[in-house]
This record gives structure tokens, C-alpha cells and sequence, in this order.
């Protein structure tokens, strides 16, 4: 199967925290993907972190003020919004971790 690149994720690990930054191609934007792209990154995060390859407190998400689809995002993956200057800040402690399947076209969230 050929597998096209549509965009990237990539988490920037320090100590307690586990910094998250995505991308999505431009033609690829208003189709709900950048939350695919969160919900697979974060999964494959979570077994890393399940493994003990981290030992991060915290999931952080930094989003402009502008970037509405992020910030629904992280709004539907149950992040928790605080506002720093211009940007917006979501958080996802590890306590509260969750599992994240994706099922057909749908999303569906497992608490642990």
C-alpha cells in the first residue's frame, strides 16, 4: 500500500513535561486530520511512556489564539485550556491519561 504524508508529529521531551507540535499540509486542512494525526502521535506517546522510556508528568499542546481547528483539537481530546500572552496552552496530565482508539471514522476514548 503507498502511503501518502500528509503532515507530522513530534514531541520535545524534558523532564516533566512532553511538549507536542504538529503539522498539517495545507491542502489537507478543514478535514478533521490534524486530530488524527494528535490521536495516533499521542497513542504511540502513551506506549512509549506505558514501556518506561519517559517519565513525563505533563502533555503539552501550544496553539495561537487564531488556530481555531487546533484548538478544538485539543478541546475534543479533553486537554485542558490555559492562556499565556497570545497563546493558548493545553494540558493532559498523565494521571489523567487516557487511551485513544480510532474505530471506523469516529474517535473513542477508554479511561485507564
Amino acid at each position: 500500500m503507498n502511503k501518502k504524508k500528509i503532515g507530522l508529529i513530534r514531541f520535545n521531551i524534558n523532564e516533566d513535561k512532553a511538549i507536542i507540535s504538529y503539522l498539517l499540509e495545507p491542502k489537507y486542512h478543514g478535514m478533521g486530520l490534524g486530530q488524527t494525526i494528535l490521536t495516533k502521535g499521542l497513542k504511540i506517546l502513551q506506549e512509549e511512556y506505558e514501556k518506561g522510556y519517559f517519565s513525563f508528568k505533563n502533555v503539552i499542546g501550544c496553539v495561537k489564539q487564531e488556530n481555531i481547528a487546533s484548538i478544538k483539537a485539543f478541546e475534543r481530546l479533553g486537554f485542558t485550556k490555559s492562556i499565556e500572552g497570545k497563546t493558548l496552552n493545553f494540558i493532559k496530565e498523565v494521571a489523567q491519561w487516557r487511551i485513544f482508539k480510532l474505530l471506523g471514522n469516529s474517535f473513542s476514548c477508554i479511561n485507564l
